[in-house]
C-alpha cells in the first residue's frame, strides 16, 4: 500500500511482497522470486488479467446499488457528472484512452484498471479523490483522466516498493520521483495531480476535509496497512469509495481489511478484480461482511502458496496453480 511499523508479517513472511511507499517506518527483509525480473529493472508490466468478482449480485433486490460501471442515481451533495452511457457492465469509453496514456510500470492489471477507472467515473460524494501509493504513476494517470483531480501521496523515498525493496534507498527514490513526474506529463495530467512527497502517516494535514474516493496501495506490513485503512478511511464520506490493492494476496493487507473492513460494519464489500477490492462507505450488517470476507480466503490462500512457490524456485508448480505465466508475482 504507497503507507510502517516494526510489525512484521506472518510466515511466510517472504511471500508477501508490499508495493508502494507510503510509510516506511520499519525494514523487514523479503526475498525475490527466482526467476521472477530483478527488482532494479526499470520497467514492470503486469500482463495478468486476474477475474473479477462483484458482491453487488449477491444484495437483495432494490438494495440501489449498481454493477461495475453501470450508472447510479447520485448521492445527495454529489459533486462529480456521470459518465456517458456505456453497455452494462463495461467501462466507460475513456477507459481505454487512460489505460494507453498510462505507463506500464507499475503491478495494477489492466482490469484492476478499468475497476479504478469506473469508480473514479461515476458520481459520488463532495471531496478529495486522495491515492496512497503513486510509484510511477500508472495509477495516478488512471486517477487523474477519470475523476479530474488526484492528490498523490508518495514519498518516494525508495521504500516499501517491491520484494527486497522494503528499506528506504535515497538514489532508488529519487529515480521512482523523477519517473513519476514524466509520466504525468507525457499523459498531459500533470495540472491535475497534487504530490504530496510525505509517508502516509504525516501526510493528513496536506489534505483537508472528507475524502470521495481512497485507492490505498501503500506499504503491505499489518500495521501501517492497518493504520492507511482506518485513518485515512474515516475520511471517506458516505457512500464514498475505498479501493485497496493486494487484497486476498499480502499477508499485511489482508489481515489489515478482516480487522476493520470485515468487523467494523461500516464498508460494504462491493467485489475484487485480481486482489483490488472495492469497498463502498455505508453502514452493512456485520456478519454478513465478513462472511463476504471469509469466502475470499481460499483465493488468498491460493496466492500465499503460489508467492511460496516462486520464492522456493518452483514456478511451473505455481503456474499450475493458476499463476498466470506472464506475471511476475500474483496481482
Amino acid at each position: 500500500m504507497s503507507g510502517p511499523d516494526g510489525a512484521s508479517e506472518p510466515s511466510p513472511a517472504s511471500a508477501d511482497s508490499p508495493r508502494g511507499a507510503a510509510d516506511s517506518r520499519s525494514p523487514a527483509g523479503e526475498s525475490s522470486p527466482p526467476g521472477a525480473p530483478s527488482p532494479a529493472r526499470e520497467r514492470r508490466v503486469i500482463a495478468a488479467q486476474p477475474r473479477q468478482v462483484d458482491a453487488r449480485a449477491q444484495d437483495a433486490p432494490g438494495a440501489g446499488v449498481s454493477p461495475p460501471g453501470a450508472a447510479s442515481p447520485p448521492p445527495p451533495g454529489t459533486a462529480s457528472t456521470p459518465p456517458a452511457a456505456s453497455p452494462p457492465g463495461a467501462a466507460p469509453r475513456g477507459a481505454d484512452a487512460a489505460l494507453a496514456a498510462a505507463p506500464t510500470e507499475g503491478w495494477l492489471t489492466e482490469a484492476q484498471a478499468r475497476r479504478l477507472f469506473v469508480a473514479a467515473s461515476r458520481p459520488r460524494p463532495r471531496g478529495a479523490v486522495v491515492e496512497i501509493g503513486s510509484f510511477r504513476a500508472r495509477s495516478t494517470v488512471v486517477l487523474a483522466l477519470a475523476a479530474g483531480e488526484v492528490v498523490a501521496i508518495d514519498p518516494h523515498a525508495g521504500s516499501d516498493r517491491g520484494p527486497q525493496e522494503i528499506t528506504a534507498d535515497a538514489v532508488r527514490g529519487d529515480a521512482d520521483h523523477e519517473a513519476f513526474t514524466a509520466n504525468l506529463a507525457a499523459a498531459g495530467v500533470a495540472d491535475r495531480v497534487r504530490h504530496v512527497r510525505r509517508f502516509s502517516s504525516d501526510a493528513h494535514g496536506d489534505v483537508p476535509g472528507p475524502l470521495s474516493l481512497l485507492f490505498v496501495d501503500g506499504a503491505h506490513r499489518f500495521g501501517p496497512a492497518r493504520a492507511d485503512l482506518v485513518d485515512w478511511g474515516a475520511r471517506v464520506a458516505p457512500g464514498g469509495t475505498m479501493l485497496v490493492h493486494d487484497s486476498f494476496s499480502s499477508i499485511g493487507v489482508t489481515l489489515a481489511l478482516l480487522t476493520t473492513c470485515a468487523s467494523t460494519g461500516d464498508w460494504r464489500y462491493v467485489g475484487r478484480s485480481g486482489s483490488l477490492a472495492e469497498y463502498e462507505r455505508r453502514s452493512a450488517p456485520r456478519l454478513r461482511e465478513l462472511a463476504r470476507h471469509l469466502a475470499e480466503l481460499p483465493y488468498f490462500a491460493r496466492n500465499v502458496a503460489i508467492k511460496v512457490l516462486i520464492v522456493a524456485g518452483r514456478r511451473r508448480w505455481a503456474e499450475r496453480l493458476g499463476l498466470d505465466p506472464a506475471a511476475p508475482w500474483p496481482y
